[in-house]
């Protein structure tokens, strides 16, 4: 079993890991010959207006480094839907390439499950790309279930807290 923690991010590394964030949803929707600064423009306005009115510093949301043994190996950035007291949701997850496949993204969200049980949510989400099997199948190994798929995307949510 990995042991892994979580570390805040500094304000530039958080800006920087949204702007990766942003940048890595609009690359795995749109061939790159689609992908302009406009499309990223009205991305970074959209998901202000509909989920960080405050950017990084945006109350609830946790930009964290995934730290195993005292190394980072990735990064991830959860925080709360608008509108609900009681979901948590993850926004992105991402593991450095040479330390994927070691139980790293397991352990992370293993932890915001329990980040999520304690915070007394009821729900935890996410959306994953229909191609990445691997990942669905990580999702669904922890409890994850389909509520909603499309041509693209898959957004799985497991129930969290007092069964």
């Amino acid at each position: 079993m990995v042991m892994i923690s979580f570390e805040p991010l500094d304000i530039d590394e958080a800006n920087a890991f949204l702007e990766q964030s942003i940048r890595g949803f609009i690359a795995e929707r749109l061939s790159a010959d689609q992908v302009n600064d406009a499309v990223l423009d009205r991305a970074r306005k959209e998901l202000r207006q509909r989920l960080l009115p405050n950017g990084t510093l945006t109350s609830g949301h946790r930009f964290e480094a995934i730290v195993s043994g005292g190394e980072r190996v990735g990064l991830v950035w959860f925080g709360p839907l608008p509108g609900s007291d009681t979901d948590v949701f993850i926004c992105d997850i991402s593991i450095d390439v040479d330390r994927r496949r070691e139980g790293h993204a397991r352990a992370a969200i293993e932890l915001i499950l329990d980040y999520a049980t304690q915070s007394h949510a009821s729900r935890v989400g996410l959306t994953v790309v229909q191609a990445n099997t691997a990942a669905v199948g990580l999702y669904e190994s922890l409890g994850f279930a389909t509520t909603r798929s499309d041509d693209t995307d898959r957004e799985m949510w497991t129930i969290v807290g007092p069964k």
